[in-house]
């Protein structure tokens, strides 16, 4: 029986030997090395076979990781496939070719990373802030922008303006309390660097209509009772909205601000169009001598018609707060909402 089962191996064809012999190339090291990383893979048609071959058809050569591409790989020491897998301090080359295919884990492992403070924050607007200036006051964009001045009411200025927040360039444009300074929702760090305003400082969200206010934050019944009775106008409220924390909302009282920000969706973040720490701009031409060379287009709808800016209102909370007095004052706040009930 034994010299029966000798003479049928013996006449196996030559493919099939070759194929064989192929399997436990790919299939000895790869288990192996699953083995070693606690990986579970399905057994293959050849594994018992391939268990019990003991050198593979073409030689592989170990090489120390330091040696590797810089000698002669074929004068290397030919080992079978399941040693391979068990060297851990040595570089798996290709048969003769002295080119690694694998490098070790532990030399990433050695590779050493940057410290928090090393990493920096690029992003689309990186050209315009100094590098070295991220964690400190804003450095002023270089003065090669050429800022336009486009009169509100002429044919397709609100158009322009639209298409100018949509490209990333910052709009200035009049408002009921005084000029504000818009950008497009991915571009709220352009707004902090040409205003110089601290990154702390958040931005609000003027809306063009009232009915926006629902679908943007969480409305408390005194915000809607406020909105109720000074939209559009000079009030803004501080909400919380889902995903974003609190932000500030206006509906200013003015057509031309109200056209560009529904031009823009119905929603755009807003602040007064101003350097930081400077006086409010109430026509065009403060504002061009504030942010001129820093901002792209100023739609001059001549002179505001408030003196002061809008009145902060806080209703995050069930105690409604004041931050800041503006246009409307806390006694106009308090019988509105003494007026509605909600006090």
């Amino acid at each position: 029986m034994q010299d029966e089962a000798t003479l049928a191996q013996r006449t196996k064809p030559t493919d099939y030997t070759r194929r064989i012999e192929r399997e436990s190339i790919l299939h000895v090291p790869y288990s192996v090395a699953c083995e070693r990383v606690g990986v579970v893979s399905a057994r293959t048609r050849y594994s018992e076979l391939v268990a019990h071959i003991e050198e593979p058809s073409a030689s592989i050569v170990i090489e120390p990781a330091a040696a590797v591409g810089g000698s002669d790989a074929g004068a290397g020491r030919g080992l079978p496939a399941l040693d391979l897998a068990r060297q851990g301090d040595a570089v798996r080359t290709r048969p003769f070719l002295g080119r690694p295919t694998e490098t070790r884990r532990e030399e990433f492992a050695e590779q050493v990373l940057p410290l928090g403070g090393q990493l920096l924050v690029v992003d689309e607007d990186a050209a315009l802030v100094d590098e070295e200036c991220v964690d400190g006051p804003h450095a002023p964009i270089i003065a090669s922008m050429k800022t336009r001045l486009l009169q509100a009411d002429s044919p397709g200025a609100v158009e322009e303006a639209a298409a100018a927040l949509a490209r990333g360039e910052l709009v200035a444009f009049p408002t009921d309390t005084v000029y504000g300074l818009a950008a497009g929702h991915d571009h709220l760090r352009k707004l902090y660097v040409a205003k110089d305003r601290p990154k702390e400082k958040r931005i609000p969200v003027l809306l063009s209509d009232a009915m926006n206010l629902e679908a943007s934050a969480q409305v408390t019944p005194a915000a809607r009772a406020l909105a109720a009775a000074f939209w559009p106008g000079p009030l803004t409220l501080v909400l919380v909205a889902p995903r974003r924390g609190t932000i500030a909302f206006r509906v200013p009282d003015h057509p031309v601000a109200r056209q560009v920000i529904a031009a823009c969706g119905g929603g755009l973040p807003v602040t007064s169009a101003n350097r930081s720490g400077q006086p409010d701009c109430r026509t065009a031409d403060e504002v061009r001598e504030q942010l001129d060379g820093r901002i792209a287009l100023i739609l001059d709808g001549g002179r505001t018609a408030g003196d002061k800016p809008s009145t902060i209102v806080d209703c995050t909370t069930e105690r409604i707060e004041v931050k800041r007095e503006g246009m409307i004052s806390a006694a106009q706040i308090e019988g509105a909402l003494r007026q509605a009930k909600v006090a």
